[in-house]
């Protein structure tokens, strides 16, 4: 019987694997459904023992893989792991089969991936770089034989690289790249880099003016305002829900907004009124532009401010089932493991929702005049055109101080505060204090005049003001009294020796560390006397953040002498937890002083837990030791 010949393989192999097991493989890594490509990593891995990238480059060489390929993931491991020997024809072999609209893949979750052009990932544009600096003409040749998609995608790559590009395609990437940044962001500290003279230069989307520069290379910022402001106009739902985060991106398209669309925009949404007047500030609404809208928002609401754009209804696209696999293993067979369903329930097609079967949403009412974010604008508007009328000399009608009313006024959002206080002194001491009085005489929301005791300077409206917060059931909160000056701690510290409960006396306290606190980030001086009434024992460790972290830069900021009589001030302050001492302590501070914190913790050293003693020992060095051991002792704490 004549013996069997070996047939050449019809590629390459890699390592030991047979021809069989190359196509397997190749045939698994284009089913393989995961978005990330951890799966395309792992089953790669069990065939490597080194970069298992380089095997999958050798299968895209074979044309064995990336030929029907069903998840961004393979893409995405294609675009970051790119072998040095890797050529534009091999890029090319993988751009052939890309399809026209990339966010089908794996199942459509792929939706919710970057792009930087329509319908291609950013896996792609990796790629592109990688082939255009390899071989430019390559790419140029290749491009009108690639669906739309990938030839604009290619145009972003060689506009990048200096090249005129169509100006058709050129709007499509432009307006791509503004939507793209109004609904999601282009991503942060992404590298899109720039070619020049044939080399990659790294260009990183760092922040919206990086965002911006790319742009430009497209259109010029005028286009890009208007796309943008296109785009708000017709998703004021969506835009209202993300405007803390969202607002920056589309800074340009609010710059150019109409007043009435600005607001209409913002209306009853999720906002700071620091967001708002930094908006404000980038645009060049007159004063008197600005009071009259406020007026009509408190007269009638946001009606007459609708935005008379068609709405789109945000629909959460609807991907397929499980993107799990049974088996990920190795194949010894023919590689067949199985089909794939990829189809959808038929009242689910297009990625889609059941359009025929939602009820359409009732229009809702837009606020009244009522409504407490819709006077937060009229405010935020009254306070924009005190400040411009101010600056240019002009009087201010007494309309304005009708407007302030401090409702939606927090301590979390400092740079209104400091700007609504700003205006209420432009007002002058009488219209001012009016406006202070008229808070305090409020059933609700009086505490909010905390933060304007000390407008214009008075000791009767400062008394007024601490008397109602000693009669208010929740006492003041410290942050927003903390927006005071100096002036004002001895009347502070006087109420707190008076109230009987110990939560006022404690909220007093922790304004005060937060007004000397904020002086100091100021360079503002103030009285040593009034170093005496800082509070240790209410700074807020269990809170973390600036509400320690500023108390903590002031009393490292003080000379010497007076940090030590404060520390030495709070001992009976701090008795009752003694490691608050040790939180506070500075690099310098002096042995003695060390050894009085430290015999203090020991008096308390029951109820010392780990970690209470906090890291600010660590700044003080090996010079800690001795006094911690002084005062340790032969005590049964030594263990702690």
């Amino acid at each position: 019987m004549a013996k069997k010949t070996a047939t050449a393989p019809a590629f390459p192999l890699f390592g030991d694997l047979t021809e069989k097991k190359m196509r397997a493989l190749g045939e698994k890594l284009d089913k393989l459904q995961d978005p990330n490509g951890f799966k395309h990593y792992d089953l790669l891995s069990k065939h490597t023992d080194g970069v298992n990238s380089l095997l999958l480059w050798h299968l895209v060489r074979c044309g064995l893989v990336a030929k029907n390929a069903q998840s961004a993931g393979l893409y995405r491991h294609l675009g970051e792991y790119i072998p040095n020997d890797v050529s534009a024809a091999d890029v090319i072999l993988v751009l052939r089969h890309v399809p026209e609209d990339m966010r089908t893949l794996d199942r459509g979750k792929a939706r919710d991936h970057s792009t930087f052009t329509p319908g291609i990932l950013t896996s792609i544009d990796e790629l592109l770089v990688h082939a255009y600096l390899r071989d430019p003409a390559a790419i140029r040749a290749i491009q009108p034989e690639l669906p739309e998609s990938l030839q604009v995608a290619i145009d972003f790559v060689r506009r990048r690289a200096g090249e005129t590009i169509d100006p058709q395609r050129s709007l499509v990437i432009l307006r791509h790249l503004a939507e793209t940044h109004a609904d999601q962001g282009l991503g942060l500290n992404v590298d899109v880099p720039r070619i020049v003279d044939g080399a990659s230069v790294e260009t990183r989307l760092a922040d919206d003016d990086a965002v911006l520069a790319l742009a430009e290379l497209f259109g010029p910022r005028s286009a890009w305002a208007e796309i943008q402001l296109e785009w708000l106009r017709a998703r004021v739902k969506k835009f209202r829900g993300e405007i803390e985060y969202g607002s920056q991106r589309v800074v340009e398209g609010l710059r150019i907004a109409g007043l009435h669309d600005l607001l209409y925009l913002f209306g009853d949404g999720y906002w700071n009124q620091g967001t708002l007047v930094t908006i404000l500030d980038r645009r060049d609404d007159t004063p008197e532009a600005l009071l009259e809208a406020a007026a009509e928002l408190r007269s009638d609401g946001l009606a007459p401010f609708r935005i008379d754009a068609d709405q789109i209804k945000e629909v959460e696209e609807r991907g397929g089932g499980s993107s799990d696999d049974d088996d990920d293993g190795e194949s010894d067979d023919d590689g067949d493991r199985g089909d794939y369903d990829d189809e959808y329930d038929d009242e689910y097609d297009d990625y889609g929702g059941d359009d025929e079967s939602s009820e359409e949403e009732e229009e809702e009412p837009d606020a009244g005049p009522e409504n407490d974010r819709v006077r937060a604008l009229a405010e935020s508007l009254t306070v924009v055109a005190i400040e411009r009328l101010a600056a240019a000399g002009r009087p201010i009608p007494a309309a304005c101080d009708d407007a302030l009313d401090f409702d939606r006024v927090y301590d979390s959002d400092p740079r209104y505060v400091v700007r609504l206080r700003g205006a209420l002194a432009l007002l002058g001491p009488a219209r001012a204090h009016a406006v202070v009085r008229r808070v305090l005489a409020k059933p609700i929301y009086f505490g909010k005049a905390a933060g304007f005791a000390d407008v214009a300077y008075d000791p009767a409206v400062v008394e007024e003001v601490l008397a109602r917060l000693d009669g208010g059931q929740y006492g003041a909160e410290p942050d927003l009294l903390g927006f005071n000056g100096p002036a004002i701690v001895a009347a502070i510290a006087a109420h707190a020796a008076a109230v009987d409960d110990p939560k006022k006396r404690q909220q007093y306290g922790e304004a005060i560390n937060y007004i000397l606190a904020r002086a100091s980030a100021e360079g503002v001086a103030w009285d040593p006397a009034l170093d005496r009434h800082l509070d240790l024992s209410a700074i807020r460790f269990s809170y973390g953040g600036q509400k320690v972290s500023s108390v903590l830069a002031m009393l490292d900021a003080l000379p010497l002498d007076r940090y030590e009589a404060v520390v030495r001030g709070n001992l009976e302050r701090c008795a009752d937890e003694p490691w608050a001492l040790c939180r506070c302590l500075r690099a310098d501070t002096p042995e003695a002083l060390l050894d009085v914190v430290f015999a203090a913790v020991m008096t308390r050293a029951g109820k010392l837990s780990s970690g209470a003693l906090g890291d600010r020992l660590r700044a003080l060095g090996a010079r800690v030791v001795p006094p911690l051991r002084r005062a340790f002792g032969d005590t049964p704490a030594q263990g702690r």
